[in-house]
């Protein structure tokens, strides 16, 4: 899964993605090592504290094709 994060708390779908990460540590922890988030590099001392406390793959904006790749390949490697 790949994650947006957003400095506005709603996000475009109601939640950020310190939100949908905190939302799969509760109900899903076996889920979280497939998490990899796109980001515009943290906005908020929140966002970067968040971003800095987590062992996920992350590429950060703007990013090309080949990043992309990379940071999907790692995710999907990771998932057993």
């Amino acid at each position: 899964v790949a994650v947006r994060t957003s400095p506005n708390p709603g996000g475009h779908w109601g939640f950020s993605g310190m939100d949908f990460y905190t939302k799969v540590r509760e109900i899903a922890p076996d889920h979280l090592k497939r998490i990899a988030f796109m980001t515009g590099r943290g906005f908020t001392p929140r966002s970067n504290d968040f971003l800095a406390s987590i062992p996920n793959p992350r590429v950060d904006k703007p990013f090309d094709r080949t990043e992309l790749h990379a940071l999907l390949q790692t995710a999907l490697k990771d998932r057993s």
